[in-house]
């Protein structure tokens, strides 16, 4: 017999303790287990670390690409339920990209149609009403009209992520609010002189 002194690290994301309840885990087993509890903290409950640890993870593989403001804000609102191991493959997918730049638009898609935090009001928040207004105004100024699908597909580049059913909705509460008037066929969705008005008070 050889003597040793050993010591047991282990993880899960389950509730041993009701499973101890259920009969599912051994008791025994449980308690030799549990010397030095170590609670972690989900990624998605500290947005402020992402942006260390794209550094480390940028650094460490020797990625050399800039992080605009929109993908940034996108990862920021992203639930993450892969944790800190989801964000590692996330970077590995954008290291392969072309360009330089990464944009909110370039994460998988899967992600895309998660984006949204659980809770979160898809519709009329007022970053996304701003958002919209100003994506209109600009098609305003550059006398060119745009219809749901480009806009749902322009305002993915400001960090908004709505489906087209999503975005209708929010342009019916948009209208009803006068910001914006809604036209059949070709002629699309157009700032109303409410939205820019809203617009103007909010720059100032």
């Amino acid at each position: 017999m050889i003597p040793i002194d050993v010591r047991i690290i282990s993880a899960t994301n389950c509730n041993l303790q009701k499973l101890v309840e259920e009969k599912k885990f051994r008791l025994d087993l449980y308690y030799r287990l549990n010397t030095l509890i170590l609670q972690t903290v989900p990624l998605r409950e500290r947005p402020g670390d992402i942006s260390d640890m794209l550094l480390h993870f940028f650094k460490k593989n020797r990625i050399k690409k800039n992080i605009h403001q929109d993908a940034m804000r996108f990862m920021e609102q992203y639930d993450w339920p892969g944790n800190v191991r989801e964000l590692q493959n996330v970077v590995s997918y954008l290291s392969i990209l072309e360009g330089e730049n990464i944009h909110a638009s370039d994460f998988p898609e899967y992600m895309m149609r998660n984006g949204k935090k659980s809770g979160d009001d898809p519709v009329a928040g007022v970053e996304t009403e701003t958002v919209i207004l100003e994506c209109l105004d600009w098609y305003r100024k550059e006398g060119k009209k745009i219809g749901r699908k480009g806009l749902a597909e322009k305002i993915k580049e400001y960090g908004v992520f709505l489906t087209e059913a999503e975005l209708r909705q929010c342009l019916e509460q948009m209208k009803s609010a006068g910001l914006v008037e809604i036209y059949k066929g070709r002629g699309g969705t157009q700032i109303s002189e409410g939205g820019r008005e809203k617009l103007g008070r909010k720059k100032i």
